[in-house]
């Protein structure tokens, strides 16, 4: 008698398709008594920061002459220089985005 080993394999596959939106904008407003107040949009994709739209930075006093943003490791960074007459303060503020949150240090 001969013994018959009959070996089948199936194999599934599955096919996830995820509907999670990957792309966001969020509105800041911030404010350090008697220095500033920033508005401004975060857009963020992938919990990383892409884009940094309408920046707004009002001094309580003085002016603000400079201000630029520069992004590096999905952050973005906000740099700004305060005059008051012949005073100079400058400003730096980091903005993450972790798990639909921004954070926002200065």
């Amino acid at each position: 008698m001969k013994k018959t080993l009959i070996t089948s394999s199936v194999i599934v596959l599955s096919l996830l398709v995820s509907t999670k939106a990957y792309a966001a904008t969020y509105h800041v407003n911030q404010h350090k008594l008697g220095s500033w107040t920033l508005s401004y949009n975060v857009v963020a994709t992938h919990s990383k920061v892409t884009a940094i739209k309408n920046l707004s930075i009002k001094p309580a006093l003085g002016s603000i002459n400079t201000k630029s943003v520069t992004y590096s490791d999905g952050d973005a960074h906000i740099q700004f220089t305060r005059h008051i007459q012949a005073i100079r303060y400058r400003s730096s503020i980091k903005i993450s985005v972790s798990r639909s949150k921004v954070y926002v240090t200065d």
